[in-house]
């Protein structure tokens, strides 16, 4: 009971009700671009793309190849990455590229709230397709011979070997 000098008024009370505040971070604000993004582990097909958000939001890197003249405003990004959970650290591997090929990227990062941030572009190139020089056969005997050769990059190899062009043994 509110009580005033002119006297008595009742009081009113509402029913009670709920609300919910905004995760952390502002509304209508994107996630800031803490680190990166930047490329590493890059081989002839592969590549991997890192950065890192001052807060949780998805994670999805864009890519395609670059200097291709013309096609390039044609030619649309290819988008690979997490779409759905949010963090801060991301991280994402880029498969099936062609050898010594520059590639154009960007990425983009979406928070709870729908905010996005999309990184300027940038580029790499992959490395050159692995070539073998310098084959040597030494030491031939009647069931063995040594086979050597080196390659322009540190590599992995399979050896086909057999006694006609089917080959049909392997060494790894």
């Amino acid at each position: 009971v509110f009580t005033h000098s002119m006297g008595y008024f009742p009081l009113a009370t509402s029913p009670d009700n709920t609300f919910a505040t905004l995760a952390s971070g502002a509304a209508n604000v994107p996630p800031i671009l803490s680190n990166g993004p930047t490329v590493e582990n890059i081989t002839n097909n592969s590549a991997t793309v890192t950065w890192l958000t001052d807060r949780p939001s998805n994670g999805v890197a864009l890519f395609k190849p670059g200097n291709v003249g013309l096609l390039a405003a044609i030619i649309p990004f290819q988008e690979v990455g997490n779409f759905s959970e949010s963090e801060t650290g991301h991280r994402v591997s880029l498969i099936n590229l062609i050898p010594d090929t520059r590639y154009d990227y960007k990425v983009r990062s979406v928070d709870e709230q729908g905010n996005a941030v999309e990184s300027d572009l940038k580029n790499f190139r992959t490395a050159a397709q692995a070539s073998i020089k310098n084959i040597a056969i030494t030491d031939i005997n009647f069931d063995s011979a040594v086979v050597s050769w080196e390659t322009v990059d540190p590599s992995s190899t399979i050896l086909e070997f057999g006694k006609t062009e089917a080959y049909g043994d392997i060494v790894t």
